[in-house]
């Protein structure tokens, strides 16, 4: 699938979550250049499988719409907070490496480096890869810390000395040492506990987004319940999905493990 059938697929997500036409043409312009970047097209493909029916990418799309739609809302409409910043945080809230269902290559050592622990720290690399022109102002700390705490009250996996297992570590490596200082900070703010930070993030954008997420991802697991029963939840914690192509390898190759 193309760009332009992603496009036209984007824009019945805005229609979905109830944008308008004014709206949704401020939102492609807060987005375009993300959405066109071949890393985000590839996370539109069947790559990247999310939950249920859709990618990883209308996930990510859609978690963008309802944050715009959040900003909207009466709650926030005085708040002193940059929508355009909370809708980067949100599309670039969940760019991690590998699709993370029956895929081996994304198996850890240590459990607390799993998928749901360690994506956001991913994300956050690849997005300053992907799109290094967004952190080279004021804004660079409220987008690095809105992503990394966006699972809140899931917590994320630190940088406190232990392995991290990330699938994209030379990424990491390469990224400027004042950014990358960023990112470790971030990891460590909050309530430590184990090998883990547990707080929301420090700026409104990204708690605006952390909500959306929510939203989002109650309405996907309840579809994807519905479409394929209750255990189906379990992929959450496990990334063995039955549904999915190469289920039966992957389980047999995690029960070696």
């Amino acid at each position: 699938m193309g760009v332009l059938e992603n496009e036209k697929k984007t824009n019945e997500l805005l229609n979905y979550y109830g944008l308008s036409k004014e709206q949704q043409r401020e939102f492609w312009n807060i987005i375009r250049h993300i959405f066109n970047h071949e890393e985000f097209q590839r996370r539109m493909s069947k790559e990247f499988p999310h939950h249920g029916e859709i990618t990883l990418g209308e996930h990510i799309l859609s978690d963008a719409a309802m944050t715009y739609k959040l900003t909207e809302s009466s709650r926030f409409k005085r708040a002193d907070f940059d929508r355009k910043t909370a809708v980067i945080i949100a599309m670039f809230h969940d760019l991690y490496t590998l699709n993370w269902q029956n895929n081996p290559d994304n198996f850890v050592d240590n459990s607390y480096n799993n998928h749901a622990f360690r994506h956001p720290i991913e994300a956050i690399i690849n997005a300053v890869n992907f799109y290094p022109e967004y952190f080279e102002d004021d804004n660079t700390y409220k987008i690095i810390d809105g992503v990394i705490h966006h699972m809140f009250p899931v917590p994320v996996k630190r940088f406190d000395g232990s392995p991290m297992e990330l699938k994209n570590e030379e990424a990491f490596n390469k990224i400027p040492d004042r950014i990358k200082n960023l990112i470790i900070f971030s990891s460590n703010r909050g309530f430590n506990y184990n090998h883990f930070s547990i707080c929301r993030s420090t700026f409104l954008e990204g708690r605006i987004m952390s909500k959306a997420d929510k939203i989002v991802s109650i309405r996907n697991y309840m579809d994807d319940i519905g479409q394929n029963g209750p255990l189906s939840i379990l992929t959450l914690f496990t990334g063995v999905n039955k549904n999915l192509e190469n289920y039966e390898e992957t389980e047999k190759l995690k029960k070696r493990r």
